[in-house]
């Protein structure tokens, strides 16, 4: 037998970042993806799926988005009537966006959405000009250069029972994890504008200079597991 299923579904969620009003809800989706396959026999059973998850970002004036792929599959099998072996397998890849804020290019989108508890109301977002006003910041997010941050992620089991002989259970398995994170951020110029429309640099973290980072994890990690147990029950020694 073979069961396939598929599920899309949308959540409205998020704030939006605004410097002259609290955060406020606005409707951006999620759309998680799934699709799965169920199926087996007698002696097997299985279990597939996909994953797929968009989510459009917190802000509202930049392109800040957070990707997710994953897959899972699963299976189980009776080789004898005393030995059952099964694997276990894991995977997904994350990718986020984020603007490098250029108060603090290596800090997060919380930190700027903290932020705005100390801007006063009566800043304006945008100058006469029609520039973003040097005042609230919001020019520091809005022509940030992306905090690009990749991860994956890897599990792995596979397990054996073994039943030798009646009421004895031998049990094990091994785990293999293997989880790598890669992000990379920059600090570019950021330009304001005077009441007169002439470009200056503005400041913050530096001011005439321009930055990379790059950092990148890599961890291993590995369990192995192996126990026995033993059944005997009274009534099964009377009745002999």
């Amino acid at each position: 037998m073979v069961l396939l299923t598929w599920r899309r579904w949308s959540v409205l969620k998020k704030y939006y970042y605004d410097p002259t009003s609290i955060p406020n809800n606005v409707p951006q989706r999620d759309n998680p993806d799934r699709c799965s396959i169920r199926g087996g026999s007698d002696k097997t059973t299985y279990v597939m799926s996909l994953g797929y998850l968009k989510d459009e970002g917190k802000l509202r004036y930049y392109d800040d988005h957070y990707q997710r792929y994953n897959a899972l599959a699963k299976i189980t099998t009776d080789v004898t009537k005393w030995l059952t072996v099964g694997l276990n397998v894991r995977y997904s890849h994350e990718k986020s966006v984020s603007p490098a804020y250029g108060m603090n290019p290596g800090g997060s989108v919380n930190d700027m959405i903290g932020w705005t508890q100390v801007v006063w109301p009566t800043i304006p977002v945008r100058d006469p000009n029609g520039h973003f006003s040097p005042a609230e910041r919001m020019v520091f997010i809005a022509d940030a250069n992306p905090q690009t941050s990749y991860t994956d992620n890897f599990w792995g089991t596979a397990n054996v029972v073994i039943k030798p002989l009646k009421g004895w259970t031998i049990n094990a398995d091994f785990t293999y994890n293997k989880w790598m994170n890669k992000r990379s951020y920059s600090k570019g110029l950021i330009y304001s504008y005077s009441v007169s429309n002439e470009p200056y640099l503005e400041g913050g973290f530096g001011t005439e200079d321009t930055r990379v980072w790059q950092e990148s994890n890599n961890d291993d990690f590995t369990s192995m597991n192996a126990y026995t147990t033993y059944e005997k029950s009274s009534r099964d020694t009377i009745s002999r």
